[in-house]
């Protein structure tokens, strides 16, 4: 569950994702199902994909994954501006992850979106990529 607690362009809202994987020796496949529940209820989006982990030393893992995502049409109208339900994206999306002590990480993150829809490519462009670093501590 994640709650966002606004910006100038979206106010505070809420919403709930529920995931599935099987995994396969190192591949994993996976369904999400996203849904807002308060300021834009019935919001919703929908990945399904494969990701593929590897331990390449032992305090740095590999992964990788490719997904195909697709939403209703209050979710495109609220996050892209158009009312539709549509593919959204093709996704890619790689990271390593360094365990510099067992319950501590930091995750370098890429992540590219190739834009399906050619209706969405006209509010939001053909391709997004986002990069950012993700540190975490587990017990």
């Amino acid at each position: 569950m994640y709650f966002y607690t606004g910006a100038d362009a979206f106010p505070v809202t809420a919403e709930y994702s529920f995931g599935a994987a099987v995994s396969s020796g190192p591949f994993q496949y996976y369904s999400n199902f996203t849904v807002d529940f308060m300021e834009y209820s019935g919001a919703y989006i929908v990945s399904h994909g494969v990701s593929y982990e590897r331990a390449l030393t032992g305090k740095l893992l590999f992964n990788a994954s490719i997904c195909l995502s697709w939403a209703g049409n209050k979710y495109n109208e609220v996050n892209a501006g158009l009312g539709k339900t549509a593919f959204n994206y093709a996704g890619l999306d790689l990271s390593l992850t360094y365990l510099p002590v067992p319950e501590f990480y930091l995750k370098p993150h890429l992540q590219f979106n190739k834009v399906i829809d050619k209706d969405l490519q006209e509010y939001i462009g053909r391709q997004n990529s986002f990069f950012g670093i993700l540190t975490g501590y587990t017990f």
